[in-house]
């Protein structure tokens, strides 16, 4: 087949134009992505001005004129897309939302119900007609929708969320709280799951109780590790009386030494200013040979979207005349719907001899849409001491698995390792957590 200059140039500009149309399309959905609505709009309408005929461009402007509130606006153009395409699923999807956050629940149902009719196993056409006998106060109605599709999207958070928030709507607590649970499992800090388990845990008073037993090796012992019974007075203050003997990072010198050291604190959490809460802790340890030291404790926590970062401090001062100093700091952030990475650094100064240790350590947790939740962490640092044989590298590693009983209590079990100069040890541990009522 031959071509003549004519229709080359023709077919040239043909692909031009279309690459130019993909990379416009392009940026207007990274706009939408961004949450710049206004943006989004203005980018939109520019390609239907180029080219009024281009369906997804039309279907991007009347989102975000939706997005915006403009819904008379959005409507003209859902109108238009099925005025020509009556079975596009994405316009009758889309008007159906439009209607709904409009609160015409009835013309969003019809919308919804032709979607369903097209295609009956379309999972995003049957949320919309969940969610629009949600918003119009039919939670027994919306329950019968969204159950059917929990098996279908184990992984879907928006699913969860809105599950929980058709039982607290029902006053079905217990059940409420364990969607939003599996939410936030999925997506943390979700701000629907999130806010939805605060008024759960507002309208619950509840006790907790957790327990751990284990055994140590190197002559660390065996029996109760750790102990804490707390109270919610809702889902943003809580206070606690714990028993520690773990031989936690809270003390670096007595988790490298393997030693017993009781410890007796009260605590309290609270929110201080939106995604910030504040944690205070005041106990006394007891140790080795007749002495004993004070424990104040002060952490900063903030939460941002599915963020969250932690900066803390401990002073400790000792029966015989010196004080013990720790500062640290973590930040926890999702790599996947599943995993979670935190990585943490403690730097501390113990001992009467001011012995300064650093550790730097990475967490790694998988939260399964099952609710079980697994985790391990590694890490290690350095020791500098005036004493030669105290001085050198430490290591550390743990591996934790949380698993679910019921819908609130849970079974937890840690092994962890320590290696330091003086001696290396292994905690084995096993505990569970009880939420009363």
């Amino acid at each position: 087949m031959r071509f003549n200059r004519k229709s080359v140039l023709l077919v040239l500009l043909m692909a031009v134009g279309a690459a130019n149309a993909d990379t416009r399309h392009d940026a207007a959905e990274e706009l939408a992505e961004s949450g710049d609505k206004a943006a989004m709009e203005a980018a939109y309408r520019e390609i239907l001005e180029t080219d009024p005929d281009d369906t997804r461009a039309r279907l991007g402007y009347a989102t975000a004129l939706s997005w915006q509130g403009k819904y008379q606006q959005a409507e003209a153009q859902y109108a238009l897309v099925l005025e020509k395409q009556p079975a596009n699923l994405e316009a009758l999807i889309g008007r159906g939302y439009n209607y709904a956050w409009n609160k015409q629940f009835d013309l969003a149902e019809q919308q919804f119900r032709k979607a369903t009719e097209i295609a009956p196993d379309n999972i995003g056409a049957q949320k919309g007609l969940g969610f629009t006998y949600l918003w119009s106060g039919r939670p027994a109605e919306a329950l019968e929708v969204f159950e059917p599709l929990e098996p279908i999207a184990p992984d879907d958070a928006e699913l969860h969320a809105a599950i929980g928030q058709a039982h607290l709507d029902l006053n079905h607590l217990d059940d409420a709280e364990e969607s939003f649970q599996r939410a936030l499992i999925l997506a943390p800090g979700r701000p629907d799951a999130a806010g939805g388990l605060a008024l759960v845990k507002g309208q619950k008073k509840t006790l907790d109780l957790i327990a751990w037993v284990g055994d140590t090796s190197n002559d660390g012992g065996s029996g109760l590790r750790e102990l804490i019974t707390g109270y919610w007075f809702s889902q943003d203050t809580r206070v606690w009386a714990r028993y520690d003997n773990s031989l936690s990072l809270d003390n670096p010198s007595l988790a490298r030494s393997g030693e017993k050291a009781e410890t007796y604190y009260l605590g309290a959490f609270t929110s201080i200013h939106e995604n910030w809460r504040g944690v205070v802790e005041l106990g006394t340890r007891d140790l080795p040979d007749n002495a004993d030291q004070q424990i104040y404790k002060l952490e900063i926590i903030n939460f941002s979207d599915r963020n969250v970062f932690k900066l803390g401090g401990q002073v400790s001062p000792h029966s015989d005349d010196f004080t013990d100093k720790l500062i640290y700091g973590t930040y926890g952030f999702p790599v996947s719907d599943n995993w979670r990475l935190e990585p943490a650094l403690f730097l501390s100064q113990s001992g009467l001899a001011e012995d300064s240790e650093w550790r730097a350590i990475l967490f790694a947790e998988y939260a399964s849409p099952k609710r079980w939740v697994a985790g391990v962490s590694a890490g290690g640092g350095r020791i500098d001491s005036d004493f030669a044989e105290t001085e050198g590298s430490v290591f550390t590693a743990n591996a934790q698995l949380s698993y679910p009983i019921g819908q609130k209590n849970k079974l937890n079990f840690s092994v962890r390792y320590e290696d330091a100069p003086t001696i290396s040890y292994t905690t084995v541990l096993a505990g569970i957590a009880i939420f009363l009522p």
